[in-house]
């Protein structure tokens, strides 16, 4: 179950975002220029510059609607995400690292569903298929970027904690060339 949320966790995103767009695209025609809101202002923020124009209004009051509705879901997803993750053990200790949340932990959790079957943290990072890719051709070995055959949403969830954590902070490991 944890596995099936997980993956579509980035669809619902990615149907709240488009839902957004569309509706900047419609206060853009009809001349609105809505700013930054935040996610949880954006309705009415919206509401606020565009009850003048009532045609366009006519068209993006229905879609206020279903995002408003989408992201009372996607609250009621994130609780019980975190719900799992307090109940588990290994999710509380990978969340004591700093920068790791809910979803990498449970994530990375999902996918090293049982370490036992790994005889080191080598074979883990062989199992997400975080190794160079490489091309060998008779003397030649050249070492390429990662290779991106592995389990997406595990290798997007690291890379996405790496880049976060890296951001926030000045660090050797985050230097560029490191």
């Amino acid at each position: 179950m944890h596995w099936s949320m997980l993956k579509e966790a980035p669809r619902f995103h990615s149907a709240v975002s488009n839902a957004r767009r569309t509706v900047r695209a419609i206060l853009r025609e009809a001349s609105v220029k809505l700013g930054t809101p935040s996610r949880t202002a954006f309705a009415d923020r919206v509401r606020e510059l565009g009850w003048h124009r009532r045609r366009a209004m006519g068209m993006v009051e229905p879609l206020l609607t279903i995002l408003g509705s989408m992201l009372k879901e996607f609250a009621r997803l994130t609780k019980q995400v975190q719900g799992i993750v307090r109940k588990e053990e290994v999710c509380r200790r990978l969340m004591s690292a700093p920068g790791v949340g809910p979803i990498t932990a449970l994530t990375f959790r999902a996918t090293i569903d049982r370490p036992e079957r790994f005889g080191s943290s080598r074979a883990v990072g062989v199992h997400l298929r975080l190794t160079p890719a490489r091309y060998q051709s008779g003397e030649t070995d050249i070492p390429g970027p990662v290779s991106r055959c592995g389990d997406e949403l595990a290798r997007t969830a690291l890379y996405e904690h790496i880049r976060c954590s890296c951001a926030r902070r000045n660090d050797r490991v985050c230097a560029p060339g490191a």
